[in-house]
């Protein structure tokens, strides 16, 4: 069994990506996610090249910042100032509402926006033979089904050898400030939801030959995850040892002076200095976390 313990948001910003590698220190985190579109892109694409011992994920992303692609070639994904105007769940909606000619300009749209992501990570790891493709994504929106059918229509392009998929097993933890909010809220929606759908995709990432996670650990507690919810998660994982866990953290605090780079959303903004930020970044070198890891890949053998 391979447990993938894994940080989103990488090169989101400069201060973000040097508060990321103080917890990476620790070795428990293994894996990491970039954004095509980040304000710290170039900034951790340097770091990136010069540590091999790191996984790194394509974090698809058409809900923050601007896009890769011309704001004029994506028109229904921008707003008039050229910015990501869409959440997970409105971007669907817009989908489900629309006629079949905006259905298909927007199939069309998604399809230039990821393919010029892609792109664009990959050519600057095009010196580095070893770089894999794994695809993961904002707020989980290649989980929207047209988004996710424009990303299989680029696995033969891209080479693409991993897609996260989020088949989290239900499991209640009582510990820690505000867990009842992840049982209430949206989370427990979203980890139904991404729930439904990992095991419709899963069956065609296995066709098509492309490696998912058969577990995965950070929906119904993202934003607030712990090692007591992580180890709770693992206990009901039966140990297989064909098997890939990935664990989901966002040790993500933004650094001091970057609160301008989301003024015109409070919500990132209050998301990325966020107390549970901190939280993140302390159960990611937690070292409770490291042997609960090793205690499930040895439960495997």
């Amino acid at each position: 069994m391979q447990v993938i313990v894994h940080a989103d948001d990488f090169g989101r910003s400069a201060g973000i990506t040097d508060n990321m590698l103080k917890c990476l220190g620790a070795g428990i985190v293994t894996s990491v996610s970039l954004p095509a579109n980040g304000y710290g892109y170039d900034y951790a694409v340097d770091i990136l090249k010069n540590r091999k011992d790191l996984r790194v994920s394509i974090h698809l992303d058409l809900v923050e910042w601007k896009p890769v692609s011309s704001a004029e070639d994506i028109p229904l994904l921008v707003d008039k100032n050229g910015f990501f105007s869409n959440s997970f769940f409105s971007l669907w909606f817009r989908y489900l509402v629309g006629t079949n000619e905006r259905r298909k300009r927007m199939r069309e749209q998604v399809a230039k926006e990821l393919d010029a992501q892609i792109s664009k990570i990959i050519q600057s790891f095009s010196k580095a033979a070893s770089f894999e493709v794994n695809i993961d994504s904002h707020q989980h929106v290649h989980f929207v089904p047209f988004v996710f059918d424009a990303l299989l229509s680029l696995i033969d392009k891209h080479h693409i050898k991993y897609i996260r998929l989020c088949n989290e097993p239900f499991s209640f933890c009582f510990k820690g400030q505000e867990w009842y909010k992840n049982y209430l809220g949206l989370n427990l929606t979203k980890h139904l939801l991404l729930k439904l759908l990992s095991a419709k995709y899963a069956p065609m990432l296995d066709k098509m030959g492309v490696t998912h996670p058969n577990y995965f650990v950070g929906v119904l507690f993202t934003g607030r995850m712990s090692v007591d919810y992580i180890r709770a998660v693992f206990d009901r994982i039966t140990p297989n040892r064909d098997d890939v866990v990935e664990v989901l953290l966002h040790p993500c605090k933004a650094g001091v002076g970057e609160e301008p780079l989301w003024t015109n959303n409070a919500f990132l903004k209050g998301y990325y200095f966020s107390r549970f930020r901190d939280r993140e970044m302390a159960a990611a070198t937690d070292k409770r976390l490291a042997q609960a890891v090793a205690t499930l890949e040895r439960k495997a053998m």
